[in-house]
C-alpha cells in the first residue's frame, strides 16, 4: 500500500471538517494540526483519519460506475464489481468531464492494451451523421433493414 502524502491528509482532513481555505492554510501555517477539528467532527483524531483515507484510497475499491437500470454514473467502493454502501450520482460531472476529455465536433480512437478499438465521436445536436446511410439516431422502427427489402 502506497502512503498517501502528508500534506494531501491535511487537505483532505480539511475539506472532511468543512473548512475554508483559508481556515486550512491558517491550521497547515501555524504549524496546528487536524486533531481538534477531526475529532469535533468525526470523532477520530489526524492519524485515525489518515489510516482510514490511505485504506479507502488505496485498496483501489473506489470505483465509477454505469448503472443501465438508472441511466446514471456513481461513484463508490465496490467488492468485486458490486456496490457497497453508499454511492453517489456523479452523473453531471461525469459529463462535464467528457467534455473536457472528448471536446464538441471531435473524433477519438479508444485503444485497448494499446491496440485501436472503437472511435469516440462528439458532435453538436445539429450535426447530421449518417452511419452506412442510414441515421443511427432514428427509430429503429422507421429504419429499413437491408435484409427486408
Amino acid at each position: 500500500m502506497k502512503p498517501i502524502d502528508h500534506f494531501d491528509l491535511q487537505e483532505m482532513a480539511s475539506l472532511v471538517c468543512g473548512m475554508t481555505e483559508a481556515e486550512s492554510d491558517a491550521v497547515i501555517n501555524d504549524d496546528e494540526d487536524f486533531d481538534t477539528p477531526l475529532l469535533n467532527k468525526l470523532n477520530v483524531d489526524f492519524e485515525q483519519f489518515s489510516a482510514v483515507a490511505e485504506a479507502i484510497l488505496n485498496n483501489n475499491s473506489l470505483k465509477i460506475g454505469f448503472s443501465p437500470m438508472t441511466s446514471k454514473v456513481y461513484l463508490g467502493l465496490q467488492r468485486e464489481n458490486v456496490w457497497v454502501g453508499h454511492k453517489a450520482d456523479i452523473t453531471s460531472d461525469f459529463i462535464q468531464v467528457m467534455e473536457h476529455k472528448f471536446p464538441i465536433n471531435t473524433a477519438q480512437n479508444i485503444s485497448v492494451g494499446g491496440v485501436n478499438k472503437f472511435r469516440f465521436l462528439s458532435l453538436d445536436m445539429d450535426k447530421k451523421i449518417t452511419v452506412n446511410g442510414k441515421d443511427p439516431f432514428a427509430k429503429p422502427e422507421l429504419i429499413k433493414s437491408d435484409n427486408n427489402d
